[in-house]
């Protein structure tokens, strides 16, 4: 019987391929998957609100931390011995010469290498950390590393310094013999 029946098809097949379901049949297959499966909404309301609350908390907590604002209520301070005021206040005013008088030989040449600009800014940020990082206690060590950073500042303007004014010594001289 199994025989017959593939027969029967194989000999009738254009038949059947000519056929198409009506489209009310096809309604009927989607209404039935739709209450079957029906869509879920994706509802992203909540998980706005989650964020909106982790965005305002994240802010609050970094004003805080920025200004200082201890637990108590009372803005905290860095509490920095006389000396050290006293050493920063020589120390950024010697800096702030240095500055001026490398602009004062560059004379806008832009001869300036980057590298030193980069050392600089290296330095101040390594500074920035260590001022907060008085808070935390071992003032000493901490104000002994800002000193240093200091000092190593004022080296590497002296340095470019020296680089500046060879260069400026050199350009002199060839063009004395030119």
């Amino acid at each position: 019987m199994h025989d017959d029946l593939e027969k029967f098809v194989k000999r009738h097949r254009d038949d059947f391929d000519d056929k198409q379901p009506g489209t009310h049949v096809w309604e009927n297959i989607q209404k039935d998957i739709a209450i079957r499966y029906p869509k879920k909404k994706k509802n992203y309301l909540g998980l706005w609100r989650a964020a909106a609350v982790f965005l305002f908390i994240s802010s609050v907590w970094l004003v805080f931390e920025k200004i200082g604002i201890n637990q108590q209520g009372g803005e905290s301070y860095v509490y920095e011995s006389p000396e050290m005021h006293a050493a920063e206040q020589f120390y950024f005013a010697v800096i702030n010469e240095k500055k001026q008088e490398l602009v004062h030989v560059d004379q806008g040449n832009e001869r300036l290498e980057s590298n030193y600009f980069l050392d600089l800014n290296a330095l101040d940020s390594a500074y920035t950390i260590l001022k907060s990082d008085m808070k935390l206690g071992n003032t000493s060590d901490i104000e002994d590393a800002m000193i240093l950073n200091l000092q190593l500042r004022i080296e590497i303007l002296n340095r470019q310094l020296n680089i500046l004014k060879a260069l400026k010594n050199e350009n002199t001289h060839e063009n004395l013999y030119l």
